[in-house]
């Protein structure tokens, strides 16, 4: 019976020079990797400052006069994540179409700081009536989900009432545009600062 004999690689005795690490190539080495994360760094702060440059710079552009409406893009997204933006030509750009079956409810909102003149009675319920005299406004009608409060400092609030709200209040009221049915919600009244 012959041996066969199996070929077998023969392992250099000798080390590579990637893997001789002398203390003077690992310290040359060290600073390498140290300048080059420094650099990453620098470049990562570049990049970030140009980046909110050229987002400043498009805000800019986008400041619009009050009386200039907003046009709504409603148009099918497509594929992937759409920022929500506005054109030159006022053109609202939704991150999601309204007429996405998946979608209950687009809204706006608002806040509308003014002086309380009146609360009227109506056939749905009551009626603020205040100081402002502008008819592109809608009537700021209470719902029995509308919620009253005092705001005595930002994101501070205490239960308020109906009764609370007397001629010469100042109030804000948060306000609610539902694109999808082009309906206005008086979703909160704020009185600014508590009285006695």
């Amino acid at each position: 019976m012959e041996n066969s004999s199996i070929p077998t690689q023969q392992i250099n005795s000798g080390n590579p020079s990637f893997l001789n690490l002398n203390p003077k190539n690992f310290m040359q080495f060290r600073q390498l990797l140290i300048i080059l994360f420094f650099v990453l760094i620098v470049i990562a702060a570049l990049s970030a400052i140009l980046f909110f440059f050229v987002l400043s710079k498009d805000l800019d552009k986008v400041k619009m006069s009050s009386n200039t409406p907003l046009k709504i893009n409603t148009a099918s997204s497509g594929s992937g994540f759409v920022k929500p933006s506005i054109s030159p030509d006022k053109t609202v750009v939704l991150p999601i179409s309204q007429n996405n079956p998946q979608v209950s409810s687009v809204m706006f909102y608002y806040e509308i700081e003014s002086t309380l003149k009146e609360l009227k009675d109506i056939p749905d319920g009551k009626q603020l009536i205040t100081n402002i005299d502008d008819s592109s406004l809608p009537p700021f009608t209470f719902t029995p989900k509308t919620g009253i409060v005092f705001l005595l400092a930002p994101f501070s609030f205490k239960e308020a009432q109906l009764s609370d709200l007397k001629p010469g209040t100042k109030v804000q009221i948060i306000l609610n545009y539902n694109l999808k049915n082009n309906s206005w919600i008086v979703n909160q009244v704020q009185i600014l600062g508590e009285t006695d």
